[in-house]
This record gives structure tokens, sequence and C-alpha cells, in this order.
């Protein structure tokens, strides 16, 4: 059993190899062995957290009584809701009853097989072990985007650095996360180069300095005076090699106007569509469950209607058939009822949010998963599943010091 937890974990870390060759981005080899590993352990011990992700489940299921895509979409959407639920349990039970731990070295050694293989992509052989991915490199040094390293494309590759940071902040030192996040930042802004994984880190961390400033912790308004002024020299001079690519023109254009940035870019336009979709089913809507199929239909009205036309052109609303996204998705397929994920996610984090680390970890997990993350990327399961397991022990040692 402790082979194929081994093997679970690696597909986790790495959940675009694909070796099914189903046609998809994500793949489920985190799922399925997952299942694998949950039938295999007799004491299926679970809590709050891990209940709401699976009632968010057995809820998708009667989706098929508002679905409009084919069965293999609806099976597919289906099992995008089993997979948090079933990683996150097996990742518990792995960590809580069989006492497995990823040791640091083993997570750093992983960090590096992404970035040099990134590195080898950029410098030597653009399509290196492109054959181990669905879409074979997509959009890789396009544009003046960077490379997809082992995702399917260079959007993929930055947030799954960025999940990468999540789970390191949640699981290791000071000291441990000063070296293996160092190299996932150098591997965000240098070798993948995704305008919306960037924008999504810089989003987290200005509201993890907010939140620190209401907090009165003094230190972090003058780390953010601080690293201003070491850092505007260094991006001015950054800024000059990176003015004329992907990513320099969408930086140019949101400064100038934020709302431009969805029509000048057709692959920000979509994903920032799919963000704001369950805000504007809340709003207008009223929190209805939408369904699946409908998507189209949906943003089709506001067209009519003339709302949001600054930001909802043509392309956005017309080229995406299906929401991506995995809490946007959830929220707009499944309205109120949807809530019960972002709890899920919120209890798995509650009582050790007062930590900065796992306040920022939080952050940008769900910062990540409002954007185009789907929920059949294990990082996600496997993150909850370290959260919950964490704050189970953190609450048992409280309660033998009471």
């Amino acid at each position: 059993m402790k082979f194929i937890a081994q093997l679970f974990i690696i597909t986790c870390f790495f959940p675009y190899l694909d070796f099914l060759k189903i046609g998809t981005d994500t793949q489920p080899n985190a799922l399925m062995l997952g299942l694998l590993i949950f039938l295999g352990v007799r004491n299926k011990k679970i809590n709050s957290p891990l209940i709401l992700l699976w009632a968010t489940f057995f809820i998708s299921i009667f989706l098929v009584f508002f679905n409009n895509l084919s069965f293999f979409f609806y099976l597919k959407n289906t099992l995008n809701y089993l997979s948090p639920a079933m990683v996150a349990t097996t990742t518990y039970l792995i960590l809580n009853q069989m006492k497995y731990k990823l040791s640091f070295k083993v997570f750093y050694m992983m960090m590096l097989i992404y970035c040099m293989v990134g590195l080898v992509q950029m410098y030597f052989i653009p399509d290196f072990m492109y054959f181990l991915v669905n879409g074979e490199g997509r959009g890789s040094m396009v544009g003046g985007r960077g490379v997809v390293s082992l995702s399917a494309e260079p959007a993929f590759y930055g947030t799954t650095c960025i999940l990468f940071i999540c789970y390191s902040l949640l699981q290791y030192t000071k000291r441990q996360n000063f070296w293996v996040i160092g190299l996932l930042l150098f591997q965000l802004f240098f070798i993948s180069r995704s305008a919306t994984a960037i924008a999504i880190l810089l989003f987290g961390l200005g509201i993890f300095t907010v939140i620190q400033i209401f907090r009165l912790k003094f230190k972090y308004v003058l780390g953010v005076i601080v690293f201003i002024l070491i850092a505007t020299p260094i991006m001015l001079n950054y800024w000059n090699k990176i003015e004329t690519t992907r990513a320099g023109v969408l930086a140019q254009t949101f400064v100038e106007n934020p709302l431009l940035i969805t029509k000048l870019d057709g692959s920000v336009g979509i994903r920032f569509t799919g963000t704001v979709a369950p805000f504007l089913s809340m709003r207008h809507h009223y929190m209805k469950p939408q369904g699946l199929g409908y998507y189209i239909e949906f943003l089709r009205g506001f067209r009519k209607k003339r709302l949001y036309n600054s930001f909802l052109s043509v392309n956005n609303s017309e080229k995406k058939p299906r929401i991506s996204g995995s809490l946007n998705m959830v929220l707009y397929q499944l309205g109120f009822l949807g809530l019960l994920f972002p709890l899920a996610i919120y209890l798995a984090f509650r009582g050790q949010l007062s930590q900065d680390s796992i306040l920022l970890s939080f952050i940008l997990l769900i910062v990540t998963m409002m954007t185009q993350i789907q929920m059949m990327n294990g990082m996600i399961g496997y993150i909850l599943g370290t959260a919950i397991n964490r704050g189970k022990h953190l609450s048992e040692k409280s309660s033998t010091k009471s």
C-alpha cells in the first residue's frame, strides 16, 4: 500500500502527465489511484470539511436534470466534482492513518524536475518531453509566452507553480520555503511567463497585504514599502525586455484600462469572464443553479441587454461553451448549493489562518481556483487533505496542552 501511496502523490504533483490518452488536459490519474487506496483502507474516519466535499459531489450528480451537454461531458463534469473529495480524503488517510509524509527533499526534487524540463524547452529542445502531456506544448513560445514544462500550456505551468507555493507554505519551514518558493517564482516569471498566473499571484499578494494592514501588522506595511523601493528599478529594467511580449502588452493595457484587457487577449478574456460569471449569476439570478450547457445563453442574455459591454465581448461569450475553473464553476453551476464547496475549503484551513504563511496559502488557493485550474487537478485535493490533517494535529496539540 505504501508504494501505491507514493504513486498517488506523484500523480498529484504531476497532474498533466497523459498516460491514458483520453484527450483531456488534466488527467484523472490521482483520482483513480485515490479510489484504489480509499477502498483498501478499512478505517475511513472523516471530518466536516471532507463531508462537505462529498456532499458537493453528490449534489452535482443531480445536474443531470439540468444538463444540456452530451453524456461524456456530463460525466467529465461529475468526475471533476468527485476529484477534490476523493483526493483530499485519500491524502488525509495517507497522512493521518498510514503516517506517510512527503519529505522536503523529494518535494524539492520534483520542483527541480519541472524547472529543468522548462529550461531545456526554452533554450535547447522546444518540444522536449511534449509527448508526456496532452496538447503537446500548446501555445509554447508563441507571442512572447513561455514554455509548458510538464503541463499542457504555459498558463497551466504557471498556475501549477502557484499551487506548489500553496502546498509549500502549508507544509514546510521558513528556511525551506525560502529555497523552494524562490525556485518556483523563477519558473513563474522567467520560464512560464504566464500573464494569467502572474496576475493571480500579484492579486493574491495584494489581498494578503491589505488583510495584514487591517490586522495592524506594520512590518508588512514596511515590507511593502521596501519591496516597492527595491523592485521599481528592477522592474523598469525588466520591463524594457518584456514590453513587446504578450505579458508586457497585457500589463500595459491593464494599467491604462483594466477592462480592455479582456478584449485585447482572448485567453485572458475567457478566463476573466468565467471568473465573474458566478457573481453575475448571484446578482441577476439570485444564486439559482445554472446547470450544464447553458453558459453561452447565460452570457448572451447580458449582451442582448447591453450589460457589461466593457468586458463581455462576443469572443469571450461565444468561444468557450463551458465555464472553466473550479470554485467559480461550482458557484455558477450549483448556485447557492455550491456554497458548501468554499465552506469546506475554509473549514480545512480554519484554526490555522492566524499564521501568516497559512493565510497566504489559503488566499492564493482561493484566487487560483476562481480562474482556470480544473478541479481534476490532483494538487487541489492534496492541498486540502494536507490542510485538514495539519489542522487536526494542531487541534490535538492545543487540547493536550489545555
